[in-house]
């Protein structure tokens, strides 16, 4: 199970790499810009390459940085125009925007938004998928005492 959570890190991070590679516009006119709308969000793709990549050797700071990467895709939200949506992998979640409730799965979706943006109504969301992660994390490591 544990190989198998490492397995689907290395997966999403790579599979986020690769679709910030491919949508990169180099249009932007100055290298701040380039920088937060495509370095940045590589490094924290790369995240989930790097924990999996840790928590596949079995290494406890792989356990601990999975854990932490898994609890910043919880929660996505949009409020008076600031936004923050940041997921990796498989998106099975519950959304709330103003008063609709809607019910959302994506297979291996990457999104990465922070920042403040006048168009999007306000907007809750809780992905369900981290939070399964990390109950099976928590109970392997109970059961097994390693990690």
């Amino acid at each position: 199970m544990k190989k198998t959570i490492a397995i689907y890190q290395i997966i999403g991070g790579l599979l986020g790499v690769t679709l910030i590679v491919l949508a990169l516009d180099m249009s932007y006119t100055n290298n701040v810009e380039l920088i937060l709308v495509t370095i940045l969000p590589i490094i924290i793709v790369s995240l989930n390459i790097f924990a999996g990549g840790l928590l596949f050797q079995e290494k406890k700071i792989g356990f601990i940085l999975t854990i932490l990467n898994q609890l910043i895709q919880i929660v996505n939200f949009v409020y008076i125009g600031i936004t923050y949506v940041y997921r990796s992998g498989i998106y099975l979640g519950i959304k709330i925007d103003n008063i609709d409730l809607h019910f959302d799965i994506n297979l291996f979706d990457v999104q990465i938004v922070i920042g403040k943006y006048n168009s999007n109504p306000n907007m809750f969301g809780v992905n369900f998928i981290p939070i399964v992660i990390i109950i099976l994390l928590v109970i392997y490591r109970k059961q097994t005492r390693s990690i």
